[in-house]
This record gives structure tokens, C-alpha cells and sequence, in this order.
């Protein structure tokens, strides 16, 4: 049976920080302007077959794909959360989700963006604390090491 990982959760300062499963391979970067080149998210190396479940609860705003990646666009009240190069997705647009529901599987890479006002922003600022830190949920070893909290 393939691990299961949700995808973040939330990084308080002086408390533990549960988050992405893998290291950052692609840190974000904030383009320039709106049409300028950039990475509006973070992209993470996750195992592949991998359940990927919801961080939040929300609803699905958008289920396709997106130059032959499939995508997921939840809304969770507090900005829009994209999940992205899932092998699949088990949702359709208009579906709630509840923390913690299994969204896709992984092709060995997640992409996680935030939207604020139909900004990007680092995915950081829907997740609190002064950066994400990439560490397994605790009921799973992290298959790739123990995460660096420098990054």
C-alpha cells in the first residue's frame, strides 16, 4: 500500500511543524509582474504513488488539466490552494473537501501555489508561521531523510 501524505499543514512557530513529506526541488519566486517569468509555487518531491490528501477544507474550484498536468483548485476561505502534477485527481469542481480526504495520487512531484486575490503568493502565507518546513506527517517516515529546517 502506497504511504499517505497530506500535502501541508500548518507551520506555528516553537511547535512542531508538520508539512510537505519531501524537500523543496523549486522554491518559489515571485515574478515581476503578472506576465513575467517566475515559479508562483513550491514544487516538492513526494513518492510516487503517493496519496495526497487536503490540507484544509474547502471546495474544489477547478479539477483538469493544465499542459497535460493535472490540476486542483481548492478554495479554503482563506485563499486559493492549487495542488498540481498529480497522476490523478479524485475530484470534480463544486465537490467539498474536508481536511484530510485523499485528493489524487502523486507522480513523484506535487506543485503547491497559493492565489490571494488572484495574486500568487509564497504558499507560506495560507500555511502561517515564518516558512514552511518539509518534515513527514507523524505517522510516516520521511522515505527521502529527515527534512532540513533551513530550507
Amino acid at each position: 500500500m502506497a504511504p499517505v501524505f497530506s500535502v501541508l499543514a500548518l507551520c506555528v512557530p516553537l511547535a512542531p511543524a508538520v508539512a510537505l513529506p519531501g524537500p523543496v526541488v523549486r522554491p518559489f519566486v515571485a515574478p515581476q509582474c503578472t506576465r513575467c517569468s517566475g515559479h508562483r509555487g513550491v514544487t516538492v518531491a513526494v513518492p510516487a504513488g503517493s496519496t495526497v490528501t487536503a490540507p484544509f477544507a474547502g471546495e474544489v474550484r477547478f479539477s483538469g488539466t493544465v499542459a497535460r498536468r493535472p490540476f486542483l483548485v481548492i478554495d479554503t476561505g482563506a485563499g486559493l490552494l492549487t495542488l498540481g502534477d498529480l497522476v490523478s485527481v479524485r475530484l470534480s469542481v463544486g465537490d467539498t473537501v474536508t481536511a484530510g480526504q485523499a485528493l489524487g495520487t502523486s507522480g513523484g512531484l506535487v506543485y503547491v501555489g497559493v492565489r490571494r486575490g488572484g495574486v500568487p503568493v509564497h504558499p507560506r502565507v495560507l500555511f502561517g508561521g515564518s516558512r514552511a518546513r518539509l518534515v513527514p506527517p507523524p505517522s510516516a517516515a520521511c522515505p527521502v531523510g529527515r527534512a532540513d529546517p533551513g530550507r
